[in-house]
């Protein structure tokens, strides 16, 4: 899957530069929202925690700058979502994941109302906590738990897009290259009011992906 990204990616780039005839560009500005599929899979050495995938929502700004069939897309992407950690004993968290993303793709028009689009993006803000409580099984003792989510940087973003006059309908699939960091810590409260972490810190590698399926607006 990724290689075939990075070859459709690298295909547009070069059909782009390649082109002879390069018309004054046209510039649109819109906004855009929907809905954000956020898949996760958490690896560790020693534990199994299932972060289960959830959909949650997007806004943002986009501009479209096009020479003839070929353009540049670049989007300003903020959204929200809440996973559920699941671990082997039964404790679940609540993970809430705000993120903001920049993607920047190199799009192709088919047909007129079709439009192909690859590319990279950068996540500007790249972190995820969240905790709960529940009571262990003496009913005395509270056990919490706390989660932080680390995502890469970098990715790859592709997709396309339906226009009909100002209206557009986008889907889209965004992968990471190389994987994220998921740490976790459960400690409970002694009779004694004293803090005792349950297990070693737990850590692991996080793969991320969304899947985001957009309704937008050109000005």
């Amino acid at each position: 899957m990724r290689r075939l990204v990075l070859f459709f990616a690298l295909l547009l780039i070069a059909g782009g530069a390649s082109a002879q005839t390069l018309t004054r560009p046209k510039l649109k500005l819109g906004i855009k929202g929907g809905l954000d599929y956020h898949s996760n899979d958490f690896r560790s050495e020693e534990y199994r925690f299932d972060i289960k995938s959830n959909t949650g929502w997007f806004v943002g700004l986009e501009a479209d700058l096009k020479w003839n069939r070929w353009g540049i897309h670049p989007e300003l992407l903020f959204s929200h979502n809440a996973l559920d950690v699941e671990s082997p004993t039964g404790y679940e968290n609540k993970i809430k994941l705000n993120k903001v993303d920049l993607p920047i793709l190199i799009e192709y028009e088919l047909w007129g109302l079709i439009n192909l689009q690859a590319g990279p993006y950068f996540a500007l803000y790249t972190k995820a906590k969240g905790a709960s409580e529940r009571f262990r099984q003496n009913m005395q003792d509270i056990t919490r738990g706390e989660w932080e989510l680390k995502r890469p940087g970098f990715g790859y973003a592709v997709g396309a897009e339906a226009r009909l006059w100002k209206l557009h309908f986008t889907l889209r699939y965004y992968g990471t290259f190389g994987n994220g960091e998921g740490n976790g810590v459960y400690t409970y409260t002694d009779r004694d009011g004293n803090k005792v972490q349950v297990d070693d810190e737990i850590d692991g590698s996080v793969k991320m992906s969304n899947l985001q399926f957009g309704i937008g607006w050109y000005f």
